[in-house]
This record gives structure tokens, sequence and C-alpha cells, in this order.
């Protein structure tokens, strides 16, 4: 039972690192674009709305890629 129990919340962890990895690569590739748009046609405003934007899909990109050492950490245990 025990091991079940473990084997079921790490298949939960994989899918929490595979659903947040799909939106962390979404949403760096709209920061990428975003990017672009605004290193060529941006404001000083808009520049600095890019900023904080950028601080936050990067903070939400490091939840998949924590997650990741964490199993990766798992696996040599």
């Amino acid at each position: 039972l025990h091991k079940a129990i473990r084997r079921q919340r790490q298949m939960c962890i994989r899918d929490r690192h595979t659903v947040t990895g799909a939106i962390a690569i979404l949403l760096m590739f709209v920061h990428a674009l975003w990017a672009i748009w605004t290193y060529v046609k941006g404001t000083p405003i808009e520049k600095r709305h890019f900023n904080r934007f950028s601080i936050v899909v990067w903070c939400i990109w490091l939840i998949p890629y924590l997650i990741g050492v964490y199993l990766g950490m798992r696996l040599h245990v």
C-alpha cells in the first residue's frame, strides 16, 4: 500500500510538471514575441510594462524547472 501511494504521488508530481511546463513554454513564446515587438516599436512606458511581465514569466517558468530538479534528485536517491 505504501508503494502504491508513493507511486501515485510521483505521477501527480509528473503531471504537474507536464502541465506547468507546457504553460511555461507557451508563456516564453509570448514573451519572446512581445520582446521583439517592444524592442522594435516600443515606447519607454511599454518597455517598463514588458519588464514587469518578464519577471512574472520567469517566476512562472521556475515552477516546472524546480519540479524537474526535484524529480531528477528523487531518481538518484
